[in-house]
């Protein structure tokens, strides 16, 4: 689930670095995709780590997922904040 909100905005950078700036603007575009499904992923990873104790599992995935959420939250939060 976090990787479809970063694999579009890692291809705008490479667009953007190597074709041409102007493609930068589909920033606009993909970043409040990013912050949706770094939310998503967020909560989906808390809740696999609550699994995973109740389980008595793996915490590898869930904590992967809730780092890349978190990542993926942090350009909304340095822009409100």
């Amino acid at each position: 689930m976090a990787l479809v909100g970063i694999v579009p905005t890692a291809i705008v950078f490479v667009l953007a670095s190597t074709i041409d700036p102007n493609y930068g603007w589909l920033l606009f575009v993909t970043l409040p995709i990013a912050v949706f499904f770094g939310a998503v992923a967020l909560v989906l990873g808390i809740i696999g780590i609550v699994l995973a104790r109740a389980d008595r599992g793996g915490y590898a995935w869930p904590i992967v997922g809730v780092v890349l959420g978190v990542v993926q939250l942090l350009p909304a939060a340095a822009f409100l904040g």
